[in-house]
């Protein structure tokens, strides 16, 4: 069970259906009081040019302070001609 997402690229894929299968695996709550959530998110792809299937994966962070302040933290890969590494640190407060 996953999500699907229909891509439009503007660079070398053609067009294609991408399922994302995202797990949460970790949620406690800590001796500060905040909330950490941590989990992996699997790109696939019904496409020729990834015979594994897999597009790419992004692993995150997402922290939910005492005084509602949300943190999140995002790596992501994703394996296509032109190789895409994203690294995402963002901060909201409550």
């Amino acid at each position: 069970p996953g999500t699907t997402v229909t891509l439009r690229s503007t660079h070398s894929l053609p067009l294609s259906t991408v399922h994302s299968n995202i797990r949460i695996t970790d949620q406690r709550l800590a001796v500060h009081g905040h909330v950490t959530r941590r989990g992996k998110v699997e790109y696939q792809i019904d496409n020729w040019s990834f015979p594994s299937g897999i597009w790419g994966r992004e692993h995150f962070t997402l922290t939910r302070h005492q005084n509602g302040d949300r943190v999140l933290r995002a790596f992501s890969e994703f394996d296509q001609e032109l190789a895409l590494t994203r690294d995402v640190i963002q901060r909201v407060d409550a």
